[in-house]
């Protein structure tokens, strides 16, 4: 029987009548990590469902912020002495390109279509602005003075740096690429956080110990909330209730209610510095910068569940993890090492799949899927 006869069969089968009351629960797809470890000049990928390190790629001179393209087949890491980005091929974790960026790239984000990024220079007080198609840099845009940290309005629209020796946000026009208007904040800044309905930015400020809360309506700040001990690394969870900030020198991670902007529980942690949420929310990884390693903490019960050794000074600090491989729930049938397909149920629509060399786990490259599509990954060992 050819491939493409017994992938139809094997589809035909478990999609008859009745098919579908047959299969296991379904196996969550997990992403991956990607924490860029400065003195060792290297990108540790961390498969979050294994807490494994899958591959350790050499990058820049200076690997520090982390973005990961949206449909994950990308990564972006800044390498800060070397006035670049190593641009990572997800499929088979090597790099694709080296683009030179400017003086002091610190992080990197993408908009939510993935057709820009924008990467901050901290010392030419500039964005660079990357078409990622042809991925090269596009524009340059003046922000403020030592810009850092830099997130992007789920709408797309605008995108925010933290500036931390200007101590301000630069509120850049994403459709146009200029400087909108600059909001003060505090001295030090340098994390930087959208809520996921657009309404607020966070900001954490090192050296004042403390969180600034800003309307994107008003362009301004709303409320200062304490957060002692070196707050840098920010993240707010998927759902959009709570909000996770670092405290580096105070060993500890705070939970504050969104709702509220008050501290609501502290999560013990070494030397904690960037954060980043699985997709799903149920998970935060951060990274502790002292003793190279990252941890996974539950939302839930708040409390660390793994850790894992990566490299020496581990600077990645916000968006490090990778998006969901799929876009609906996924089922896992057919047990086997080999290939198989991938099914969109709701569509009927399916592609092969393959191992994917280096990494644990498998890719549906090429499946169009919407949230809330169900999915199939039907293995087999048959030989081609």
């Amino acid at each position: 029987m050819s491939a493409g006869a017994w992938r139809r069969a094997l589809v035909a089968l478990l999609l008859g009548a009745g098919g579908l009351a047959l299969l296991p629960a379904p196996v969550p797809a997990e992403p991956f990590a990607y924490i860029a470890n400065r003195d060792d000049d290297t990108l540790s990928v961390l498969d979050v469902g294994s807490h494994a390190v899958v591959a350790t790629v050499p990058v820049g001179d200076g690997a520090g912020g982390v973005g990961v393209h949206p449909n994950g087949r990308r990564v972006y890491v800044k390498n800060w002495y070397a006035s670049s980005l190593s641009i990572l091929d997800a499929a088979d974790n090597t790099v694709a390109k080296t683009l030179a960026v400017g003086a002091g790239p610190a992080d990197v984000a993408f908009l939510p279509d993935g057709s820009r990024a924008y990467v901050t220079l901290f010392d030419s007080n500039e964005v660079a602005v990357i078409d990622t198609q042809s991925e090269s840099v596009i524009a340059s845009i003046p922000v403020g003075d030592g810009p850092y940290g830099i997130a992007i309005h789920p709408e797309g629209h605008r995108a925010y740096t933290a500036n931390r020796r200007g101590g301000d946000v630069s509120v850049i026009n994403t459709l146009n690429n200029t400087l909108v208007t600059s909001i003060w904040v505090a001295d030090g800044d340098g994390g930087i956080a959208v809520h996921p309905n657009g309404s607020r930015i966070y900001v954490t400020s090192y050296n004042l110990d403390r969180v600034s809360v800003i309307s994107t309506a008003l362009n301004a700040v709303i409320a200062v909330r304490p957060a002692p001990g070196g707050p840098f690394g920010v993240a707010a969870s998927p759902d959009g209730r709570h909000l996770y900030v670092a405290l580096y020198k105070n060993n500890a991670i705070a939970v504050f209610d969104t709702a509220t902007n008050e501290v609501i529980d502290t999560i013990a942690m070494a030397n904690p510095y960037g954060l980043a949420f699985h997709p799903d929310g149920s998970r935060v990884y951060a990274t502790n910068l002292g003793a190279g390693r990252i941890a996974a903490i539950d939302t839930a019960s708040r409390s660390i569940v793994a850790t894992t050794a990566v490299g020496n000074i581990p600077l990645s600090f916000s968006s490090f993890v990778g998006p969901l491989p799929l876009g609906g729930t996924l089922r896992r049938v057919v047990p086997g090492t080999v290939s198989g397909v991938c099914v969109n149920v709701t569509t009927g629509a399916f592609v092969p799949f393959g191992p994917v060399p280096g990494q644990t786990g498998f890719r549906c490259d090429g499946l169009e899927t919407s949230p809330g599509d169900e999915l199939l990954m039907l293995e087999s060992s048959i030989a081609e």
